[in-house]
C-alpha cells in the first residue's frame, strides 16, 4: 500500500509559570520559614518585575539576596522541559500563632518566543507582555509550649551562643568598666530581647548601647546582637559581676535552653579621692 507521511505534530504553545513554596509549613513563632518564588519558562525572558508589592501579614520579613544572575537550571515537568529560575527568596519569621496565608503575587514578564524558523533568530524579535501569578501559600504557626518556659525567656527562637566580657579586670572606684554581652546564632536577631542582667551591687549602671548585624548564610539568617553596658564601681575590693542569663527556644529540639556565663571578678582599687 501507499505509505502515508505523518504530518508533524502541531507545536505546543510555549509555557510560563510562577510557583511559590515554603520550606516548612508548620512552625513556631520566631522560627524561620524560607519562601521562594521560582519561574518556569519555555520563553526567553527579557525583563521581569513585580506588578504589586506582596503583603506578608503575621510575619517579620527579611530579604535573602538571590544572586544578581538568577541561577538557571533545566527541569522536566509533566508539561515539558523548562528553564527554572529562583527569582526571589524571603526569610519569614512568624510573629505569633495562627494560620496565615501569603497571597498570590503577580509578576510581569517581557518575553521573546524562540522561533523555530532559523531566519527568525537572525532578526530582532519583539517582546510581548505576559502576567503570571504565584499560588498562595499557607503556613500554620503553633503556640510555643508553656511547659518549661523559663522566666528569662523573651521570645528568642533559634539557636544561640552567649559571650560576656569586660574590657578590664582591674579598675578604680568611679572608673568606667565596659560590660559586653554578645548573643550570636541563627534566628531573627532584630527581635532579640536583652539578656537578663542580674542586680549588681556596688555598681552604677547605664543603659546599654546596642548593635546588631545580620546576614544570610546558605539561605538561613544568622547574626549577632551586642549590648554594651557602662558600669561604674562604687566601692573598692574584689567585686563580682554575677552571671548573665539568656533563654531561647530551639525549634529543632522543641525545648527551651538557658545560657549563662561564669561570674566575672573585678579588682577595684580606691579612687583618687577615696
Amino acid at each position: 500500500g501507499t505509505r502515508r507521511r505523518l504530518a508533524p505534530p502541531p507545536t505546543a504553545p510555549a509555557l510560563l509559570f510562577v510557583e511559590a513554596s515554603a520550606d516548612k509549613e508548620v512552625v513556631y513563632p520566631g522560627e524561620q520559614v524560607t519562601l521562594a518564588y521560582r519561574v518556569y519558562t519555555q520563553f526567553e525572558i527579557a525583563q521581569m518585575s513585580l506588578k504589586d508589592q506582596p503583603t506578608y501579614q503575621g510575619f517579620w520579613v527579611e530579604d535573602i539576596k538571590t544572586d544578581d544572575k538568577y541561577e538557571a537550571r533545566p527541569v522536566t515537568r509533566r508539561e515539558g522541559i523548562f528553564t527554572e529560575y529562583t527569582v526571589q527568596k524571603k526569610a519569614l519569621f512568624p510573629t505569633g500563632p495562627g494560620s496565615f496565608t501569603i497571597p498570590a503575587v503577580t509578576f510581569h514578564f517581557a518575553v521573546r518566543r524562540r522561533g523555530l524558523d532559523p531566519f527568525d533568530s537572525m532578526f530582532f524579535q519583539p517582546t510581548e507582555s505576559l502576567f503570571r501569578s504565584s499560588n498562595p501559600v499557607t503556613i500554620r504557626v503553633k503556640d510555643l509550649p508553656e511547659e518549661g518556659k523559663p522566666p528569662e525567656f523573651k521570645g528568642a527562637v533559634g539557636r544561640f551562643t552567649l559571650e560576656v566580657t569586660t574590657d578590664r579586670k582591674q579598675a578604680r572606684v568611679n572608673d568606667a568598666v565596659a560590660l559586653r554581652i554578645r548573643v550570636a546564632g541563627q534566628g531573627n536577631i532584630n527581635t532579640l530581647g536583652a539578656p537578663t542582667l542580674p542586680e549588681i551591687e556596688d555598681f552604677k549602671r547605664y543603659e546599654p548601647k546596642v548593635e546588631e548585624a545580620m546576614r544570610a548564610k546558605g539561605g538561613t539568617l544568622v547574626g549577632s546582637k551586642t549590648w554594651e553596658y557602662v558600669l561604674i564601681p562604687l566601692a573598692p575590693g574584689e567585686q563580682v559581676i554575677p552571671p548573665v542569663r539568656f533563654a531561647f527556644f530551639d525549634p529543632r529540639t522543641e525545648q527551651y535552653r538557658i545560657l549563662e556565663n561564669d561570674p566575672i571578678r573585678l579588682n577595684v582599687a580606691k579612687g583618687d579621692l577615696a
